[in-house]
């Protein structure tokens, strides 16, 4: 086991529906290189990222109007953007959605 492999252990996570994410847990101090080789993203082929897109929040958006606008700023909006950049978004993936 190398030292990433201890400092930053990794689960696969299925949900219901067929979707799947890699679980990563850190510990204070552990440095971004670690959490990438974890998630796979530091690969021969793989684009090394410009910047980080963090999204925290639920997912119960409750009235259509808010849903609809959310809805078009990240097919309109952050998507294009991180195309263009080389961005890599991390969100909270729970079961909830």
């Amino acid at each position: 086991m190398n030292e990433v492999q201890r400092n930053v252990p990794g689960t696969k996570v299925a949900f219901a529906d067929g979707r799947q994410t890699t679980l990563v847990e850190t510990l204070p101090g552990t440095i971004a290189s670690e959490v990438i080789t974890k998630l796979g993203l530091a690969t021969a082929d793989a684009v090394t990222p410009k910047s980080t897109v963090l999204i925290i929040g639920g997912t119960n958006v409750p009235d259509a109007d808010s849903q609809a606008r959310l809805f078009q700023l990240f097919t309109r909006g952050l998507t294009r953007a991180v195309a263009e950049n080389s961005t890599l978004i991390i969100d909270g993936s729970t079961a909830g959605g």
